[in-house]
């Protein structure tokens, strides 16, 4: 009995996200079923073709994080970043947070590898905002697209603007502390204020005294190392749309598979739906959102009901439902969770 409270203590945060992780499946039995009928109706050399560019697009997302971090001063490397990274999405499926409690998978895993947490925040709010800026020439080209086709709805560009606006505020707090060096040190103190009062309800020691100013001096120096090396920052938006072009490449031979006219065009304004979705859905990863709107995009643009919903679902399930399955193996092993591995 011992041994189990103490194991307990060690990984009561492994088995609370594991419930709710397991809940989570339960409630999307039927989205699985689903996905798992369509699986059977595609051509299975190109739904595996498929299936690989998709492992190539989370290798990718990896080495982004470690561009990321390493505009930061952060040290990672994309193997041991990938587990974290796949890990990261369970905890974001089972934590509705906005992506928030995903992020903090890297913060924390950063934190026990002995790096500045708070230049490991700003490499995954940078990391983030690459991402989304990466997406834009997507965007932008899928809702050209759809315009010109006259299919362009208003639910769609509600949703476009929502992605720029956030956009912008992530940018914001990217650059917050090389333009409002004094907010930023006002919000850590706040942070610290907001811990140790939480902290105290759970009967652990306090941050130290001096813990808002280090991480807030920590936060601007890492934002100033951003803009002093603008060719590191032009590769990682480099790459990060070439992330996105990953996504459109998936949809393109999903067409192939279910027998759909391949289309360029019809694959930039799923990707968009996809891209905006993913982030304005209230729902963690745009789950039961984002396969409806890529199956309306496709159909609105010509390609047969049946085969827009088979390539919107096994999307999904190769983008979300694999990589979350993949995942969960790995949360036991990640030093967040108690384990020794990642």
């Amino acid at each position: 009995m011992e041994r189990l409270k103490a194991w307990l203590r060690r990984r009561w945060l492994l088995v609370v996200i594991a419930i709710a992780f397991l809940v989570y499946i339960l409630l999307q039995i039927n989205n699985l079923t689903a996905i798992a009928r369509a699986l059977t109706r595609g051509n299975y050399f190109w739904v595996g073709a498929a299936a690989l560019v998709q492992v190539a697009y989370y290798v990718l997302l990896a080495y982004v994080y470690e561009l990321g971090f390493a505009a930061v001063g952060v040290a990672s490397n994309t193997r041991e970043l990938l587990p974290v990274l796949l890990a990261s999405r369970v905890v974001q499926a089972a934590i509705p947070s906005g992506g928030v409690a995903g992020l903090a998978v890297f913060i924390d895993d950063a934190r026990r590898r002995g790096q500045s947490a708070a230049r490991a925040t700003e490499g995954t709010l940078l990391v983030l905002l690459a991402v989304l800026v990466g997406a834009l020439p997507v965007i932008f080209a899928g809702v050209g697209y759809l315009y010109y086709r006259g299919v362009l709805v208003a639910y769609f560009v509600a949703g476009t603007i929502a992605f720029f606006v956030f956009t912008a505020l992530i940018a914001g707090l990217v650059f917050l502390g090389r333009v409002r060096p004094l907010a930023l040190h006002t919000l850590f103190r706040w942070l610290a204020m907001v811990t140790n009062a939480i902290l105290r309800r759970l009967r652990q020691p306090p941050l130290p005294p001096d813990w808002s100013e280090r991480q807030a001096t920590s936060y601007v120096e890492a934002a100033a190392d951003i803009l002093r090396e603008p060719r590191r920052l032009r590769f990682l938006l480099l790459w990060s749309f070439v992330l996105e072009l990953v996504n459109v490449a998936t949809l393109f031979i999903l067409a192939i598979a279910y027998n759909a006219p391949p289309s360029l065009g019809a694959a930039l304004a799923a990707a968009a739906g996809d891209a905006v979705f993913s982030i304005v859905s209230p729902l963690p990863l745009g789950l039961g959102v984002v396969a409806g709107v890529i199956a309306v995009v496709l159909s609105s643009l010509g390609v047969p009901g049946g085969a827009a919903s088979a390539i919107s679902l096994v999307y999904r399930g190769l983008n979300i439902y694999l990589p979350l399955a993949i995942g969960f193996l790995f949360l036991r092993q990640l030093r967040t969770f108690g384990g020794q591995r990642y």
